[in-house]
């Protein structure tokens, strides 16, 4: 409640700002008048706005602004010690609804019960003889696909957040493991872990998806019948899943020790495969298939996160390697040696790759760049395309594993310059959004989230600035649940104006009016990149104004697992 909290007045050509009160609902205590800025342009939205602030008020209610004299008032908003506490557990509950391979009861479900779906053996795409029984996870997004990169995303966010602040995921959800002992975020994510165990192929690499050949039709999961096809190993899924059920293992030992080794197993057979297959191992649709590709033409930092972890999680000297001679006598090389090893040559690519970026980023800003895709975009490492970041927080939040003292130093250094310039871009702009409009791409709203991520890790590592971070974090929530130029807040269920057709194949053939709550839209792509978007949005638009809230607009409305789980991380921090 003692926060930074302020609004976006927007004001027509050439007009001022009048004077803004704040008015507690109830009417019975006094209109505090609020501080306005001067006019600021937005370039994301394209127009002119005042910051509005009314931090002054410290006493819970139920409030809303109004201008003096044009009589414009906003919406009713809370201020309350735990504002972010409800969203928060709709978001985490979302993921239950995206559950594939059992019925959902009304017990838990409520109106959104459905039978089971997908409980069919898949097939191996490049030998149909070999049949695979992968059932269960989570449906990734608004289709029915399960892809293991992008589910290591979603859950590094999920663990990540449970072993950095375990406090504010401890909330009952209502799935049926609830009561068991175990919290249910854990629960959740083992219903996701234990389908991924069953993609892990025999040699330790990780299929890179399963799904039909196409995308099906608009229709209820438990209605597709397609077959079912599991599609080649990939180093990206191989290498981000070492890393997840490195965490996995460590977070799962207090409750089951067996499932907390299998997982390990899983992590250390998934480092070998990697080790023994050095070269990325790419994964592109074969002809005839449109389900995601999540294509991925650098494995650098999939390999770095595997092997950060491994050397985390794997103390013992279990495995000879191989040898070296030398005068002392043989020398067994030991996994920890060829993880460090590993570690080593990795980041060498990692960080040039960091700096170049970082260079070309502050080139671009100077210059005043804003071409969409094509001007150097400040990568939050917190996504399924680049999880650096996820690689540097793990080998960071445990720095005597051995990953080396001046590495561990560059990864900080390079994780803290990336929060300076999200703070400072924050900062000017009346959306205090930390974003250009070269940022909104697809997907837009999970920038903005991971980047409020990447924010608050950098709060935690620089407790002596973490005022200053966890303010231009907080900023980034702001916009996704409602400040933003299209007064809406992208998180199904939650807000005045929450948006209500998602591109979800569920929401959109289960009947109900009201969509399932807590999913996340992907926001604003400048531009559209769908038939339907570039038909609704007009030509032109500003970037936060590039949405429609529409079901067929699946570059602006789609909903995935990993938009939901990032801004879990956010909303999860700041429920205390």
């Amino acid at each position: 409640m003692d926060g930074k909290k302020i609004a976006v007045l927007v004001a027509d050509a050439g007009e001022k700002p009048g004077e803004v009160r704040l008015v507690r609902e109830d009417g019975d205590a006094e209109a505090i008048i609020a501080s306005v800025s001067e006019l600021q342009t937005d370039d994301t939205a394209a127009e002119q706005a005042a910051v509005v602030d009314f931090s002054a008020c410290t006493t819970p209610g139920t409030y809303h602004l109004e201008e003096t004299g044009s009589g414009v008032r906003s919406d009713p908003f809370a201020i309350s010690a735990r504002v972010y506490h409800e969203v928060k557990k709709g978001m985490l509950k979302a993921f239950y609804y995206q559950r594939c391979g059992c019925a959902l009861p009304e017990t838990c479900a409520g109106v959104y019960a459905r039978p089971a779906c997908h409980c069919r053996d898949a097939v191996l795409y490049e030998d149909r003889t070999r049949i695979l029984p992968v059932r269960g996870g989570w449906h990734d997004a608004g289709d029915f696909g399960r892809y293991p990169s992008a589910a290591a995303t979603s859950l590094g966010h999920l663990l990540y957040a449970w072993e950095l602040f375990p406090e504010r995921l401890s909330d009952d959800l209502t799935i049926p493991e609830s009561g068991n002992g175990v919290p249910d975020l854990l629960n959740e994510c083992r219903y996701e872990l234990e389908f991924l165990l069953q993609m892990q192929a025999e040699d330790g690499g990780v299929y890179h998806k399963v799904t039909t050949m196409r995308h099906p039709d608009f229709l209820m999961p438990q209605d597709d019948d397609g077959e079912l096809l599991v599609f080649p190993v990939s180093s990206v899924s191989t290498g981000a899943m070492a890393g997840v059920w490195c965490i996995a293992s460590r977070v799962y030992e207090p409750y089951d020790a067996d499932f907390a080794r299998s997982c390990f197993h899983a992590a250390a057979q998934a480092g070998q495969w990697l080790l023994t297959h050095p070269e990325n191992v790419e994964f592109h649709n074969p002809e005839g298939c449109n389900t995601g590709e999540y294509d991925d033409d650098d494995d650098t930092d999939e390999r770095l996160w595997a092997f950060g972890e491994l050397l985390r999680t794997d103390p013992e000297i279990t495995h000879e390697g191989d040898r070296s001679h030398g005068g002392a006598g043989e020398h067994r090389v030991t996994r920890q040696e060829q993880y460090r090893r590993q570690i080593a040559e990795l980041w060498v690519k990692s960080a040039a790759r960091e700096h170049r970026m970082l260079a070309k980023y502050d080139e671009a800003l100077a210059k005043g760049t804003d071409v969409p895709r094509q001007a150097p975009i400040l990568s939050d490492g917190f996504g399924w395309t680049d999880v650096t970041t996820l690689a540097i927080l793990g080998m960071l939040r445990d720095p005597a594993a051995g990953a080396g003292e001046e590495t561990l130093g560059e990864m900080r250094q390079i994780l803290l310059a990336k929060a300076d310039r999200l703070v400072a871009e924050q900062g000017m702009h009346p959306y205090r959004l930390a974003m250009q409009p070269r940022d909104f791409t697809w997907g837009s709203n999970m920038v903005v989230t991971n980047r409020a991520d990447l924010l608050i890790l950098a709060a935690i590592l620089a407790p002596d600035r973490a005022a200053q971070y966890e303010a231009a974090a907080l900023e980034q929530l702001h916009y996704l649940f409602g400040r933003n130029a299209m007064h809406t807040s992208y998180v199904t269920g939650f807000g005045t104006h929450a948006f209500r057709n998602p591109h979800n194949r569920v929401t959109a053939c289960d009947g109900i009016d009201e969509p399932i709550p807590g999913e996340v839209s992907g926001g604003p792509s400048y531009p559209p990149l769908d038939p339907r978007g570039e038909e609704l949005v007009p030509k032109g638009s500003a970037p936060q104004y590039c949405y429609a809230d529409h079901v067929d607009c699946y570059s602006l409305n789609e909903i995935t697992i990993y938009w939901n789980s990032s801004a879990v991380f956010a909303a999860a921090y700041f429920d205390r």
